[in-house]
């Protein structure tokens, strides 16, 4: 007789289970697949997590808003003082006079 034409009981008295059939040990859980699916959606969420971090990373690169105040060399603060000063004369602003004195201070 093969195992389709058995009895179910009759295999759970030999103490064989239901291990024929897909794995199911009877104690209402396949393989203690529980804890599996726990893991999964754990995964699946630092996963996600990990995507939108690269893509905020990336976001943030292409917009060049990365790492703005993350050098700390006078170079780059007296760059952009410069940059403010020739925008604030070119909108009439400051004067020439105050310009002159200001970029003289800037550079030194």
């Amino acid at each position: 007789m093969s195992d389709i034409d058995r009895d179910p009981s009759d295999m759970m008295d030999q103490g064989q289970g239901f291990s024929g059939y897909g794995g199911y040990d009877g104690s209402g859980m396949m393989d203690g697949g529980g804890w599996m699916i726990g893991f999964g959606v754990l995964t699946l969420v630092l996963l996600l997590l990990a995507l939108a971090a690269v893509a905020t990373h990336l976001v943030l690169h292409a917009t060049g808003r990365l790492g703005a105040g993350a050098s700390s060399g006078s170079a780059s603060h007296g760059t952009d003082a410069r940059t403010v000063l020739d925008a604030r004369l070119a909108r009439g602003e400051v004067s020439a006079e105050e310009y002159s004195s200001t970029r003289a201070l800037l550079d030194a």
